[in-house]
């Protein structure tokens, strides 16, 4: 709990009003990821935008992000989906922002495509049991 030092009380430099509108701990990290998210955003742009045969505004682009598995949807993840949207993802028309996966989901698919001999060879295992 944030406690203003006395004197600020008493010389009547420091309100109760001012107390209350300390932003929490909550807020200062939402604040850091959305800082961090405008400029990922500004630099996948600025990389984009030299590659695309139209306008970056009206190019087709999904963004898929994906979260830890611990998060909980309400209001983590929704709390992620709205620091990703403030920071410009999905800000135009044909822009699409999701969250696609959890972390877990995310790495399990891409092992699956690096090495699906290694799933072919279990699913193989499987029907033969």
């Amino acid at each position: 709990m944030f406690r203003a030092p006395l004197k600020l009380w008493k010389d009547g430099t420091y309100s109760a009003d001012q107390h209350r509108a300390r932003p929490t701990i909550s807020d200062i990290v939402s604040h850091r990821y959305q800082d961090y998210f405008i400029y990922l955003y500004q630099y996948i742009e600025s990389k984009l935008q030299m590659e695309l045969p139209s306008r970056w505004e009206d190019a087709r682009i999904e963004f898929i992000f994906s979260v830890p598995t611990t998060w909980k949807p309400h209001p983590t993840v929704e709390r992620f989906r709205s620091i990703t949207a403030r920071a410009g993802f999905g800000r135009y028309p044909n822009h699409k922002s999701t969250i696609g996966l959890t972390e877990a989901e995310a790495a399990a698919v891409h092992m699956s495509r690096e090495s699906p001999a290694i799933f072919r060879v279990r699913i193989d295992e499987i029907y033969q049991s």
